[in-house]
């Protein structure tokens, strides 16, 4: 024990009472063995801290007053700034005189600088110091003086190791298993977490540990209610166990408690992930209805206000907090949280400049920010200031703080807000989108897409088309379609076809590469009429692609036969559908397959569901590159045009066709319905010019009859 504590008090009662010592032999051996006894019993936290460390936070508190066993018990939970320990063994709690207090880790974590400790104030309510970087603190002093937690209810968690939990004594024995002790615990305000700690995905063990007092002694009804597994432990003794997905199903005992402290033990088990429930209500005297034990009879916890980030020996510390705010849902099933940062500034610093580093790519200068995380991970957070040169002389202060970012935001409340489009609007219309991972950009496309929000969809869609790394291929798919589609609605029609063109280019297989591209050719063709730069870019990833699959192969052959009917070379497009061939080689079950996937797209053309009709039409010619030279796909696509208001595309699709392959069994009517399309789009001469082709070229058909019933369908 230092000497500077204990030491000098001794030795003055010791040369105070030498006289006496002598004269009184009796009385010197109890003296003395008063003396030692207070040496040996002196309280473990009495201990000063030595030097060494460089970072504190102050805890300031109110005790509530409490005659429940065990010490009064306070929590605090902050960020430290990147220099404890991994372990967390640097963490220390002391009061002014740097005596440290019993006190726990509660969590900890090397990926991150959140941590959660309890300590038993002994020396009344404080100020009370957290400190931690101290990279020797397992060599210069002990460990912290072990807290006992027997105040506040303690919810633990831990990973379940497995196994038969169908008993108590077997739980009792995962909870020794679980490796490494709880993954973390945390005071809750009753015996109930809606939600799983570790993510919905992980098998987890609670345990619930409390007291709880009585006022009188009477009977008690107690109802127990856990999903899956777990027990009920009163006083030592365990009096109801329960297994099974029941629900609201309660167990219920009666019991005899008598008037004041007893303790109270609840665990459960989860092994098969998602959220998790439990309750447990009472009924004194067998009166009234079953309600939750009232918060007051539990024996109380005090949290802790935390204070700014100190370094030893210097004046200032850039320093902010960190507080969880709400989140947004992304479909199909992902959440990104929304973070507050708040950067802790004296009065001297207010015109501080500022810059904040998020750690994925974005930054700020405000000294409150809000921001979401886009994709779960550990990011490390910064925070420059850099005072007027008055005041910090032309210096900057940076802190670091690491946070860990989860798919849902569990951090301190089960049921977090949910912001809508306005509120998150006004973060993400910010970001520097080139600097997010493509997982983050699909997660803000993703979230822009659900609200129809088609501007930042479009924002957010180029960017991630533009980022070259691999993605799941159905995603890329059907994201670059939706893409596609709405710069089309838009009549934005080039920048539609570099849509699939940057999607061809993405770290995909070839089968996907050649599907995408075969799109980028459609679009070419039909909405800007540029059938010789489809072609050849279909003719480049041919060569390209080595040992193609006959997936791959089909592709590029329907993207090759679609450019060169509408660059005028129906002989061409004719040999290569021959060489291509049908999926299906025998002619009935052709024609069986080609008749429903023309019902289905008349169909889907009559519901309005025109995205599904363009699908089919592009599955049509991929299992049957012979009906993009025969016509009747185009004459579908033509009807589908003008469905969606489209006549001038409907035109140069019907025209595009007429003139690639002359000899068409459609090309007349096809002819017929392109004069039809350019009337409908105000385009009188060039309806002319197309009837007076159509009756040249075909003046035996009856589409170049004005009065013939064919014109009249």
């Amino acid at each position: 024990m230092p000497s500077g504590v204990w030491g000098s008090s001794t030795r003055h009662v010791l040369y105070r009472h030498r006289s006496a010592f002598l004269a009184r032999p009796i009385q010197l051996v109890m003296i003395l063995l008063l003396i030692l006894s207070a040496l040996f019993t002196t309280p473990a936290y009495a201990q000063a801290m030595p030097e060494g460390w460089q970072f504190r936070r102050t805890l300031n508190f109110k005790l509530p007053a409490s005659d429940a066993p065990g010490d009064p018990v306070v929590y605090a939970e902050f960020y430290t700034n990147g220099q404890r320990q991994p372990d967390g063994s640097d963490l220390r709690v002391t009061n002014p005189q740097r005596l440290q207090a019993p006190m726990r880790v509660l969590q900890v974590s090397a990926d991150n600088d959140f941590v959660r400790i309890a300590f038993a104030p002994t020396r009344g309510e404080g100020p009370y110091y957290a400190w931690w970087g101290n990279p020797q603190a397992d060599k210069t002093t002990a460990p912290p003086p072990p807290l006992e937690i027997k105040r506040g209810i303690l919810a633990e968690i831990f990973r379940n190791p497995g196994g038969a939990l169908d008993n108590e004594q077997r739980i009792r024995h995962a909870l020794e298993r679980a490796a490494g002790g709880p993954e973390g615990a945390l005071f809750v305000p009753e015996i109930f977490l809606g939600y799983n700690p570790l993510g919905a995905e992980w098998d987890t063990l609670i345990r619930y540990s409390t007291a709880f007092k009585v006022g009188k002694t009477d009977s008690y009804d107690l109802a127990f209610t856990v999903e899956e597994a777990g027990y009920l432990n009163l006083d030592g003794h365990t009096l109801i166990f329960q297994q099974g997905l029941v629900r609201d199903a309660r167990r219920k005992q009666t019991l005899e408690l008598t008037a004041g402290w007893h303790t109270l033990e609840v665990t459960q088990v989860k092994t098969s992930g998602g959220n998790t429930g439990v309750s447990l209500s009472w009924r004194p005297g067998g009166m009234g209805k079953y309600t939750p034990i009232p918060a007051a009879n539990f024996a109380p916890v005090s949290e802790a206000t935390v204070g700014p980030l100190e370094t030893l020996r210097q004046p200032f510390t850039a320093d902010f907090l960190i507080t969880p705010a709400a989140e947004i849902f992304v479909p199909p099933e992902h959440f990104a949280p929304r973070y507050v940062f708040d950067a802790q500034l004296p009065e001297g610093f207010k015109q501080a400049a500022l810059r904040w580093d998020f750690g994925d790519g974005q930054t700020a200068s405000l000294a409150r920010v809000h921001h979401y995380f886009l994709y779960p991970g550990t990011y490390t957070v910064s925070l420059t200031v850099k005072p007027r040169r008055d005041r910090g002389g032309g210096l900057t202060y940076t802190t670091k703080q690491r946070i860990s970012v989860r798919d849902r935001l569990y951090e301190r409340f089960p049921v977090p807000l949910e912001d809508g489009l306005k509120t998150a609007s006004v973060v993400l219309t910010n970001y520097n989108l080139p600097q997010l991972t493509v997982e983050q950009l699909l997660r803000g496309l993703l979230f822009f897409k659900r609200h129809n929000a088609k501007d930042e969809m479009l924002r957010w869609g180029q960017a991630w088309l533009q980022s070259p790394e691999p993605q799941n291929e159905r995603v890329v798919w059907q994201e670059t379609f939706d893409l596609a589609r709405l710069l089309e609605s838009r009549n934005l029609y080039r920048e539609a076809a570099e849509a699939w063109r940057l999607a061809s280019q993405k770290r995909l297989t070839w089968e996907m590469r050649s599907t995408l591209l075969r799109w980028q050719v459609v679009t070419l063709c039909d909405d800007l009429d540029d059938a010789g730069h489809a072609y050849a870019a279909a003719e480049e990833m041919q060569k390209t692609v080595k040992d193609p699959s006959d997936a791959t192969r089909r592709a590029l052959g329907a993207a090759l036969v679609y450019a060169a009917v509408d660059r005028g070379e129906g002989k061409l497009a004719a040999r290569l559908a021959k060489e291509i061939g049908p999926v299906q080689p025998s002619f009935e079950r052709q024609k069986l397959e080609q008749g429903i996937l023309a019902r289905n797209i008349e169909a889907a053309i009559s519901a309005k569901e025109f995205d599904h009709a363009t699908e089919l039409l592009q599955q049509w010619e991929w299992e049957f590159p012979q009906a993009i030279v025969e016509g009747y796909s185009r004459l579908l696509k033509y009807r589908l045009r003008m469905a969606e208001g489209q006549p001038l595309l409907a035109a140069r699709c019907a025209l595009a066709h007429a003139k690639g392959v002359p000899n068409s069994y459609y090309a007349a009517e096809l002819l017929y319905r392109a004069s039809e399309a350019f009337k409908a789009a105000g385009k009188a001469a060039d309806a002319t010019a197309v009837l007076e082709l159509l009756t040249s070229k075909y003046p035996e058909s009856p589409y170049a009859q004005k009065d013939s019933p064919a014109t009249q369908r």
